[in-house]
C-alpha cells in the first residue's frame, strides 16, 4: 500500500511540474499569436536602437491619430552597456503626449534629449536644428530597446482607454552610410472584450480594467524565420549585421503610478536552426530580459556588441552551415517561447545589413516580424445567474370609509385592508368570523345548513341517535335470547 501511495505522490507531482511547462491560459484574456502591423490599433510597440558611439545608430518613430483627440501614454525601455557589459536592463523612461484628430508627430533621438517635431516645430534644414521644437524630458542616448504608445483618458489620468486610430513606424539609421536602414511598422496590440466570447475590440474610449476588457496578449507558441544566400567567404561574414530581437513586457492594470503600465517581461526562447540539407542544431535555451538584440552565431555576430556579445546559438560554428562555398548558407530558424505569466507578451523581430554590397538585390536586407505559430484563445462567454423572480407588493388603496374598500376589505388607517368587522363587509356568501385579531375578522364561506324533514337541520338526529342506542343494548343480549329459546324448545320436547 506505501508504495502506491509514493507513486501516486510522483505522479502528482509530475502533472503539477507539467502544467507548469505550458503556456498560462486564463478566462480572462483573449490570447493571440501576433498584434497588428496593417491596421490600426489601439496601443503600439516600437524597436528603437540609439547607440550612437558603439554602432553609430540612432532611430526616429513616427505616430499618427486619425481618431477624436487623445493623450498618450509613452514608455521607453532602455538597455546600456559598457565596454561590452550591459548596465542597465530594462530602465523606463516615460512621459505623456496630445493628439488632435489627423495629427501625427515625429520623435528623434539624435541629440540627448528626445524632442518632438509636430505642427509646431519648423525645421531649419538640419535635424540639428530643433528651435521651437517641444522636448520630452527623457534621454535615451546611447541606448537600445522598445518603446510602448498607450492611449489614456488624459495625461494627467494614465487609465487605459480603447482607441482603434493609432499607427506609426520607427526606422533605425546606420549614421555611417544612410543607406543602411530598418524601416519596420509599429507592431498593434486591439483593446478587446473579454468576456463577450468573442474578443472583438470594444467601443471608443471604453476604460480597460483587465477583467472585463483589455489588449489583446500576443503569446506566439513558436518565432521563426528564414535565410537564404548568405556569403561568408573572404571574411565577408565581417560586413554582414543581424539583429534578432526579442521584446518582452507585461501588461499591468493597476500599476504603482496609477492606470496601466506596461512592465519588463521575460520568457525562454529554445532554438533550433536548420540549414539547406535539413540538418538541425539544437541551440542551448535562453531565458530572456525585456529585450535582447543577438547575433545569430559564433561567426555572424549582432548589433549587440555594447550590450554584451550575445549569440542567439552559443556552440554554432556558422561553417557548419555551408553546403557549398560558392553558394554560401541558407535555412530557417525556429525558436519555442515558454515560461509566460499572465499578461506576457512576446514579440519577435528579424533584421539583416549587408554593408559590403552595393546592390541591394544580392542579399536578403531589412526587417520584419518573424513568423509565428499558434492559436487566438477566446475566453468562452460567462452564463449569467439567474435573475430572481421579485412577486411587486400591491400598493394599498387609500380610504375613509369601509364603503371605499372591495368586498372583504376594511378601511384601516387611511387604507383598505384585508378584513372585516360584521358581515357586511364580507362578499356575498361569506360571513365575518373574528380570528384574525380581536378587532378585525376573517370573511368565510357561510355554514351550509343540514338537509331532511321538519324539525331544522337536527330532525335526524333523534331517531338515528335512539336506533344506534337500541342496537347497544340488544346486541349483547343475543346469546342470553338464544339461550332462552333452546331451553323452551327443550321443555317441550320433554312433556
Amino acid at each position: 500500500m506505501k508504495y502506491i501511495k509514493f507513486f501516486s505522490l510522483v505522479l502528482l507531482i509530475a502533472i503539477g511540474i507539467g502544467s507548469l511547462l505550458f503556456k498560462y491560459t486564463s478566462s480572462a484574456q483573449v490570447i493571440s499569436p501576433t498584434g497588428r502591423v496593417n491596421l490600426q490599433s489601439s496601443q503600439l510597440v516600437f524597436w528603437y536602437d540609439n547607440t550612437l558611439d558603439a554602432e553609430e545608430r540612432t532611430t526616429t518613430f513616427q505616430l499618427t491619430n486619425t481618431g477624436p483627440p487623445v493623450a498618450v501614454h509613452v514608455q521607453a525601455f532602455e538597455n546600456k552597456g559598457v565596454d561590452g557589459v550591459q548596465t542597465v536592463f530594462c530602465q523606463e523612461r516615460d512621459f505623456t503626449d496630445f493628439y488632435t484628430t489627423n495629427d501625427t508627430h515625429l520623435y528623434i533621438m539624435t541629440l540627448p534629449i528626445l524632442f518632438v517635431k509636430n505642427k509646431n516645430c519648423a525645421f531649419q534644414g538640419s535635424l540639428i536644428d530643433i528651435a521651437g521644437c517641444e522636448t520630452t524630458g527623457i534621454n535615451l542616448q546611447n541606448s537600445k530597446g522598445f518603446i510602448v504608445v498607450t492611449p489614456v483618458v488624459s495625461e494627467t489620468n494614465l487609465a487605459p482607454i480603447s482607441h482603434q486610430f493609432l499607427f506609426g513606424t520607427s526606422t533605425i539609421i546606420a549614421l555611417e552610410d544612410e543607406d543602411d536602414a530598418y524601416r519596420i511598422s509599429a507592431m498593434g496590440r486591439d483593446a478587446v472584450s473579454f468576456v463577450d466570447g468573442l474578443g472583438l475590440p470594444l467601443p471608443q474610449g471604453t476604460i480597460l480594467n483587465g477583467v472585463t476588457g483589455g489588449y489583446e496578449v500576443l503569446q506566439p507558441d513558436v518565432v521563426k524565420w528564414d535565410f537564404d544566400a548568405i556569403d561568408i567567404v573572404d571574411d565577408d561574414a565581417d560586413e554582414l549585421e543581424f539583429d534578432i530581437i526579442s521584446i518582452s513586457f507585461k501588461d499591468s492594470y493597476s500599476s504603482i503610478i496609477g492606470g496601466y503600465s506596461a512592465e519588463p517581461g521575460a520568457v525562454v526562447w529554445d532554438t533550433l536552426i536548420f540549414n539547406d540539407n535539413e540538418i538541425f542544431f539544437s541551440c542551448d535555451a535562453k531565458p530572456q530580459n525585456c529585450f535582447f538584440d543577438y547575433g545569430l552565431s559564433a561567426d555572424l555576430e549582432g548589433g549587440d556588441t555594447e550590450l554584451g556579445d550575445v549569440r542567439l546559438c552559443d556552440l554554432l560554428e556558422w561553417v557548419d552551415f555551408v553546403e557549398d562555398d560558392d553558394e554560401g548558407a541558407g535555412g530557417w530558424i525556429r525558436t519555442e517561447v515558454s515560461g509566460y505569466d499572465p499578461f506576457e507578451n512576446e514579440i519577435g523581430i528579424v533584421g539583416l545589413i549587408n554593408e559590403d554590397l552595393e546592390d541591394t538585390e544580392d542579399a536578403p536586407m531589412g526587417a520584419s516580424y518573424m513568423y509565428v505559430e499558434g492559436e487566438r484563445f477566446v475566453p468562452p462567454t460567462p452564463t449569467p445567474s439567474p435573475t430572481p423572480v421579485t412577486t411587486p407588493t400591491p400598493t394599498p388603496t387609500p380610504c375613509l370609509t369601509d364603503d371605499e374598500c372591495d368586498p372583504g376589505q376594511v378601511c384601516e388607517d387611511g387604507f383598505c385592508e384585508d378584513g372585516c368587522k360584521d358581515d357586511d363587509d364580507c362578499p356575498p356568501g361569506q360571513v365575518c368570523e373574528d380570528f384574525v385579531e380581536p378587532d378585525l375578522g376573517q370573511c368565510v364561506p357561510t355554514p351550509t345548513p343540514g338537509g331532511g324533514g321538519g324539525g331544522g337541520g337536527c330532525s335526524l338526529a333523534s331517531p338515528v341517535q335512539l336506533g344506534t342506542a337500541m342496537a347497544n343494548i340488544l346486541i349483547p343480549l343475543i346469546p342470553a335470547i338464544g339461550i332462552g329459546f333452546r331451553m323452551i324448545r327443550r321443555r317441550k320436547g320433554s312433556k
